[in-house]
């Protein structure tokens, strides 16, 4: 998962979706300032990375992996 410090513009999504389509299996999904990943190689192998993201959105990212996501809302009191 990667967190964005701001809402892209949404040309900068369509134009990032649009080229990470030919980047299967990796596969992303944006809503707002959240960029979901599924990188089936794991994230050392990955082309969707923090820079790859931070160039195409015009925005820094932070990336943390599922497990730390649900670890971190739990210990916010927010995971279900």
């Amino acid at each position: 998962m990667t967190f964005l410090d701001g809402i892209p513009e949404p040309d900068r999504v369509d134009a990032l979706v649009a080229e990470a389509a030919g980047l299967a299996p990796e596969v992303l999904a944006v809503s707002g300032r959240d960029v979901y990943l599924h990188l089936p190689s794991g994230y050392h192998q990955a082309k969707l990375t923090n820079t790859f993201l931070e160039r195409r959105l015009g925005r820094v990212a932070t990336a943390r992996n599922w497990r730390t996501v649900l670890a971190l809302a739990d210990l916010a009191g927010v995971a279900s």
